[in-house]
């Protein structure tokens, strides 16, 4: 290398310290956190302060920011996040109950941390529910009065304060921190310098072992693109991403003392906090407590399929990690960044093994990481699917270039793993879309591999043979899954299918620039990244050359498929008549997924073949070439937003454009000069060689290129990039919870919240059963029946009830069997005249004293026609528990009384419960049916009465019962058991005599042919 003291390597090294910096500027800060307004206290007692700002629309809601306090003598200091404005007036109120605080050192800091004002106690004023209020020296003591619920001390200002924004801030903040960098990053490059003879040691040390080298840059990329979760206790599953759990209010979990939120853009992060965490815990509680398979989550809907649902992850191998750890959130992160590993492993091992071109594979590894589809779907189980898609490849290619085809037959086997681990990845739509892409894409390349037709029969033979296994392996999966499917309504039940305008494909290459076509650019579809477009560009300029390699050809012609599809060249009406595929809807990144895959390959054979020819005096012409691509893809992305046509039909119309910010702006213009720099810095280095500049010329455009789409905490651009908040536990004990289940006195029961405490979906992480769930197949007559029941539903399953229209639904909540009620600050004098109090805690615990009991006796069996007429038998019942069928169903007894009045109603006791089983004891009088409120599905539950088999009946419209013939006591058991699942276990038994034969074989074959030559199987270059 050259001198470190040139003036290219202080330019670059000074560039590259300012890219770094930007994310951290107080320009790049949140509007409404610019300033901050900092106090110390100490407090009492736990509770909320909340500082409210009048910058000119008054004392308001909006215009707040609020801390925790934590009781004890240390000192805390809170800090209130302040927008941009002038300042007229300031409320604060210091909690938001009964306590005594003390105050100190008021202050509001400036973005680089400069004090702009001091605050006396003097100058505080006592306004409401406070006591005493006395200045001791320059400490405040507040007492506030007896039972305060919501105490108020203003702060006056005699003149407004303007805290606004500077240039100046931005200067000051990176001539503050940009000495350190570039200091660090010269002492790093001098480093390197002076351990050039080791550093070219270890290189050719990985050189000769180029899958640990794979797997060592692909830990790398975790590192780089996972650090805040790896390093700073922060978590891809903290509640304060973005979701709301047990309590309504954003301190969310007992013990949990973290305010600030992230701003995930409209990424979908429920999903895994109300479903597939909760289910985790479920999982555990079956397989360690019950010793039963999961197949039933009785917490959900009054009881709902948890197997069948296509989404549980059992089956996953990393996922029995978390279901042993019981769901705990450091588990979901390992998982995680195990999954990232994968994805940059696998990618980056496909790319070594078709062009056996080490650095192109290196930096596809590290670029994996780095893509688009991380900021789209943030925490999403998708992401567990996509980061295990490439090892689908990457068998498929192992299969294509083994030796022999005993290694085919290996790697067969590892095809079917790879397929068994996608499925059980936690989605439907995305794994099975990428199975099918995926499994496309290496049958495609086998297809075109250079080697004998006899040869290329045999290996789709061994991988056709695998795939018979997988599909009888995985029946309990798929089989239980198409049954459930058939049986339940769906939110995808209309036929859709979604694409992408072909005009947008550069967005394909950073999602940020499909943002402006959501409102609030909101995150829209999953993208690859600028780094690898410059791959896919040097793939199109080198065609000619890189289709002589014929697995390359091969996956090139595999893209074209999921190209189509995403970019509309394949009209929707064709793609909804397709079955399963019109219920997809979100045809754009479910098949964009797997585009992006095969997309990461194909730029990585684009980065090898470019590294061979971009050094010859035609390299210019080449770049120029990209450079033409790269604004084909431009000017149609910029055009589109802001063209009105004058035809019939318009995108847009006279007077309208598509509002681009200024970050895209931005981002489009710093993204397209840093492609072309890597390029022109590329060629730069092939052809006079690594020198210190150039490195870190390149760092810098790589860089630019790919640190959004990490993980990053401490950044701003919110909204733009995803920040992982603190871990919580998602174990810690709520008093509240504690006293409900107490409250239970071990009879089954129902608890809902009001608002948003006891959020849906959640509730399961504290065994509580509730009315609904995060659920994507719905028991149809479960669904009539809430609907029926005039329940507030909103997103389509979520059930929503307020207090003020409690009263006439009361006595539905009570056929469910709800006995508990939460609250938090509920009003206890409305709530009390209604419930019974159990306890006041971290959430008010209220009983129904009048709710029907989960299991009871009665002698009569009413009918009704519609779910209607059933409803208003409910409310315009005597409030006694009491059974119905509907008219139309053929099982109907005949033979029960239908008058309601008189009539024995007997509650069930002596419950046993297990994740698949209901049991219990009834006193009977006489003949009747006991009644289990508890969902029915048809020929899916195996039922007992006194030890022997019996039919069951649906009763209350989404019920069982069970016709009892006799007087006396007697003991029921309902197990959940579906109506295949024998079946499906006995292919599952088929798949594993299947597999340890077909091992047997290949292994006894192995040795009898192991002095056969070797096939030419090699990937052609």
């Amino acid at each position: 290398m050259k001198s470190l003291l040139s003036l290219p390597t202080l330019l670059a090294a000074a560039l590259l310290s300012v890219v770094v910096l930007i994310p951290f500027l107080p320009l790049a800060a949140p509007k409404n956190a610019l300033f901050h307004f900092e106090v110390t206290a100490t407090s009492s007692s736990d509770g909320l302060a909340q500082l409210f700002f009048d910058i000119g629309r008054g004392i308001n809601e909006a215009d707040s920011s609020r801390a925790n306090l934590v009781a004890g003598r240390a000192t805390q200091k809170l800090s209130f996040d302040l927008p941009a404005g002038n300042y007229r007036s300031f409320r604060f109120d210091p909690i938001d109950r009964e306590a005594t605080l003390t105050f100190r050192d008021a202050v509001i800091r400036s973005p680089d941390g400069r004090i702009v004002r001091r605050f006396k106690p003097s100058e505080v004023q006592s306004q409401q529910q406070i006591a005493t209020l006395s200045a001791l020296g320059e400490q405040l003591e507040v007492v506030t009065t007896p039972r305060a619920f919501d105490p108020i001390l203003s702060i006056p200002l005699a003149t407004p304060i303007a805290l606004l924004p500077s240039i100046g801030e931005d200067i000051r903040f990176i001539a503050v921190r940009f000495v350190p960098i570039f200091a660090a990053l010269l002492g790093l490059v001098g480093l390197i310098h002076r351990s050039l003879d080791r550093v070219r040691q270890s290189w050719n040390w990985l050189a000769i072992r180029p899958a640990r080298a794979v797997a060592l840059c692909a830990l790398l990329a975790v590192a780089a693109s996972s650090y805040p979760v790896i390093f700073l206790g922060k978590s891809i599953v903290s509640p304060n991403n973005g979701t709301i759990l047990l309590y309504e209010d954003q301190l969310t979990l007992p013990g949990y003392r973290e305010r600030a939120v992230a701003n995930t853009a409209g990424a979908d992060i429920g999903a895994i906090m109300w479903a597939h965490i909760p289910l985790s815990m479920l999982e555990h509680d079956a397989l360690l407590r019950d010793h039963e398979m999961p197949l039933w989550n009785r917490y959900n809907s009054a009881g709902t399929v948890l197997l069948g649902q296509g989404q549980s992850m059992f089956g996953d191998p990393l996922h029995f990690f978390v279901i042993v750890a019981d769901g705990a959130a450091w588990a979901w992160d390992i998982k995680y960044i195990a999954a990232k590993w994968l994805l940059a492993c696998g990618l980056g091992l496909c790319v070594l093994l078709v062009t056996r071109h080490l650095p192109a594979a290196l930096l596809v590894a590290f670029a994996a990481d780095f893509v688009g589809f991380f900021p789209f779907r943030v925490n999403h189980p998708a992401v567990f699917s996509f980061c295990y898609a490439p090892w689908v490849l990457y068998c498929w290619l192992r299969i294509a270039t083994a030796p022999r085809w005993t290694g085919a037959a290996r790697w067969s086997a590892g095809l079917l793993l790879a397929n068994w681990t996608l499925m059980n990845s936690g989605t439907v739509k995305e794994a099975y879309m990428l199975l099918l892409t995926l499994n496309s894409a290496g049958a495609c390349a086998l297809l075109f591999a250079s080697i004998s037709s006899r040869e290329r029969l045999l290996r789709f033979g061994l991988a056709g043979w695998a795939g018979v296994i997988f599909v009888s392996l995985s029946a309990p999966i798929w089989v239980t899954f198409l049954d459930a499917l058939k049986a339940s309504y769906t939110g995808y039940n209309v036929v859709t299918a979604f694409q992408v305008q072909p005009s947008l494909v550069l967005g394909f290459f950073d999602e940020i620039l499909l943002r402006p076509f959501w409102v609030n650019e909101t995150v829209y579809n999953p993208s690859a990244n600028f780094l690898l477009l410059t791959g896919v560009l040097a793939f199109l300029v080198y065609l000619r050359v890189v289709i002589e390699n014929r697995i390359a050809l091969g996956l090139a012609l595999a893209a074209l498929m999921p190209l189509s599809i995403v970019f509309g060249l394949i009209p929707p009406l064709w793609i909804i008549k397709v079955p399963f595929l019109g219920n997809v809807a979100h045809i754009d990144n479910s098949f964009g997924t797997g585009l992006i895959q095969i997309v990461i390959v194909l730029a990585g054979i684009g980065f090898a073949t470019a590294s061979t020819r971009l050094a010859r005096p035609e390299g210019e012409t080449d770049i120029g070439f990209a450079t033409l691509l790269l604004f084909g893809l431009v000017f149609p992305y910029v055009a589109f937003g802001q063209t009105v046509q004058r035809s019939t039909f318009s995108y847009l119309h006279w007077g309208e454009s598509i509002p681009y910010s200024p970050f895209v702006w931005g981002s489009l213009a710093a993204l397209i000069a840093a492609a072309l720099g890597f390029m022109l810095v590329m060629r730069r280095l092939l052809t006079h060689g690594p020198s210190a500049h150039l490195l870190l010329f390149a760092s810098t455009c790589v860089i630019i290129m790919l640190w959004r789409h990490g993980w990053h905490s401490g950044t701003g651009f919110e909204g733009r990039v995803v920040t992982p908040m603190v871990r919580v536990d998602f174990h810690g004990e709520s008093p509240a919870i504690t006293a409900l289940r107490a409250d239970q006195k071990g009879e089954p029961s129902r608890a809902v919240g009001f608002q948003g405490n006891l959020f849906p979906g959640w509730n399961d992480v504290y065994r509580l059963e509730g009315l609904n769930g995060p659920d994507a197949l719905i028991n149809p007559h479960y669904r009539e029946l809430i609907e029926a029941c005039a329940f507030v539903r909103i997103w389509d399953w979520r059930l929503y009830q307020e207090f003020a229209t409690f009263a006439p639904l009361r006595p539905f909540y009570d056929f469910l069997n709800v006995r508990h009620y939460l609250d938090y600050k509920s009003n206890q004098g409305l709530l009390g005249a209604q419930l019974s109090p159990v306890l006041m805690a971290d959430l008010d615990v209220y009983r129904s004293e009048t709710a029907w009991p989960r299991a009871f006796f009665t002698d009569r069996l009413a009918t009704y026609e519609t779910p209607k007429e059933f409803a208003k038998q409910i409310a315009t019942g005597d409030g006694r528990p009491f059974a119905a069928m509907q008219a139309s169903d053929p099982a109907r007894r005949p033979d029960l009384p239908t008058t309601l009045a008189p009539r024995t109603v007997t509650s069930a006791r002596n419950y046993r419960l297990t994740a698949n089983t209901t049991a219990f004891d009834i006193d009977a009088n006489g003949p009747g049916v006991a009644v289990l409120t508890e969902a029915w599905l048809a020929r899916d539950f195996r039922v007992t009465l006194d030890g022997e088999r019996v039919s069951y009946l649906r009763v209350n419209h989404a019920f069982k019962g069970v016709a009892i013939p006799t007087a006396g006591r007697h003991h029921l058991e309902f197990t959940y058991r579906p109506r295949r699942f024998s079946l499906a276990l006995s292919l599952f038994g088929l798949g594993l005599v299947l597999l340890g034969a077909t091992t047997w074989g290949v292994r006894r074959l192995e040795k009898r042919n192991s002095q056969l030559p070797v096939s030419p199987a090699n990937v052609s270059r």
